[in-house]
């Protein structure tokens, strides 16, 4: 296991921004020079302290956080998976369903499957999509 080297305050607050940014806008597909243009650091040192400050990849970090947020529009209902994926930015469905399972290890229908027979089961309880996505992650 390899040592981290302490983080500086400024690199620091640095990271808790951009992490800040993508959890605050996760449908807005930024790229990472676009993610980090505001900080005068390298995008080197800030990827390396963003993975040992979150424990993912700023990709990673992103990729999480639009699926979950993909988890929420398909809970409303309102949309159906093709325009969950339009709306998250995808032109393709197929990617958006790649990228679903490569978070969740299921596709966005056997989510919604599961999504809606545990909530069924429980008397219509109302359940956050990320208590059971959550879950699933942690098992990945």
């Amino acid at each position: 296991m390899q040592k981290t080297k302490p983080v500086s305050k400024l690199v620091f607050e640095a990271v808790l921004a951009i992490k800040k940014e993508i959890d605050s806008q996760p449908l807005q597909r930024k790229s990472i020079p676009q993610l980090i243009s505001p900080y005068p650091f390298g995008r080197n040192i800030l990827e390396r302290n963003f993975k040992d400050i979150t424990g993912k990849t700023i990709i990673r970090y992103q990729l999480e956080k639009r699926m979950e947020a993909a988890c929420e529009l398909l809970q409303e209902g309102d949309m159906n998976i093709q325009q969950t994926a339009i709306r998250c930015g995808y032109r393709d469905q197929a990617n958006f369903a790649t990228d679903f399972k490569k978070i969740f290890k299921l596709s966005p229908s056997e989510w919604q499957r599961n999504y809606f027979d545990t909530t069924n089961k429980n008397n219509n309880e109302s359940f956050a999509p990320m208590q059971i996505s959550q879950q699933i992650v942690q098992k990945a």
